[in-house]
């Protein structure tokens, strides 16, 4: 009786632990997934020399409004850059 316990112990230990390894692996997935996205706003951005909306604009080249653009870029901190004075 006491090996079958042991067993037991031995089983949810296992069981815990690969809890807490699949956890860590959906954390960095998506860490991975918000700097895929961060790096698509800002790739479609700059294409469109930072025009948010409109029909030449990086919310309709991104399949998104406007305002959840706004909203994602505000999420990643992203922000115009400013004009360089010559």
């Amino acid at each position: 009786e006491a090996k079958e316990e042991a067993k037991e112990e031995a089983k949810e230990e296992a069981k815990e632990e690969a809890k807490e390894e699949a956890e860590k692996w959906q954390i960095f997935n998506e860490d991975a997934q918000d700097e895929a996205e961060k790096q698509q706003i800002l790739a479609a951005l700059q294409t469109t020399n930072w025009r948010v909306h409109g029909p030449k604009g990086a919310a309709r080249l991104l399949g998104m409004s406007a305002e959840k653009l706004r909203y994602r870029m505000r999420k990643h901190g992203l922000k115009r850059p400013k004009k360089s004075s010559k």
